[in-house]
């Protein structure tokens, strides 16, 4: 029969339960490889701190600095995809409830419409395709898990869409 001494177990904590403390996660987050982290967009050191569901220590990608200003231009780009879609809606709804009774009712000449309606039609037919682009680029982002849509280049897409500038110009200038 064999009999074990105290000597002979080895163990890897102290028997009272310390590896659930916040301290030892701490030290133990900050001990992976002996590294400090860095913020993903600033390079400023980022320190482990709790999850907000899980209440456990977590290593973020981003400092607290950069997960706000993340957070504001996510907001900022959701802002405008939703006043583009709006945007568009409402130019149906002019065409629709106001220039299309008016031209079927015939209390506008054909002139008399165009002047007041001008290019409506390319002012919808813009406004759907950029909408497009934008619910298109935000879908990516999603898919590829880009929650704070950081892959989203909102200035690229806008760039891409300065053909329609000049329907806004022509509605403008006429007005």
């Amino acid at each position: 029969h064999l009999r074990t001494t105290s000597a002979e177990i080895e163990r890897n904590d102290s028997g009272v339960g310390t590896e659930t403390s916040k301290p030892s996660r701490l030290r133990r987050l900050m001990a992976v490889e002996n590294q400090e982290r860095q913020c993903a967009d600033c390079d400023q050191q980022v320190e482990p701190r709790e999850g907000k569901l899980s209440g456990m220590l977590c290593d973020p990608l981003v400092c607290r600095k950069c997960e706000r200003k993340r957070y504001e231009r996510k907001e900022l780009i959701t802002e405008i995809v939703v006043t583009e879609v709006k945007y568009g809606r409402d130019l149906n709804i002019v065409k629709e409830e106001f220039y299309r009774p008016m031209e079927v009712a015939g209390l506008l000449g054909k002139e008399q419409l165009r002047q007041i309606f001008l290019n409506i039609d390319e002012l919808i037919s813009f406004s759907a395709k950029f909408a497009e682009k934008l619910k298109d680029a935000i879908d990516i982002a999603r898919e590829q898990g880009d929650e704070d849509y950081t892959t989203v280049n909102i200035g690229k897409l806008f760039l891409e869409s300065t053909d329609m500038l000049h329907a806004f110009e022509t509605y403008c200038v006429q007005q």
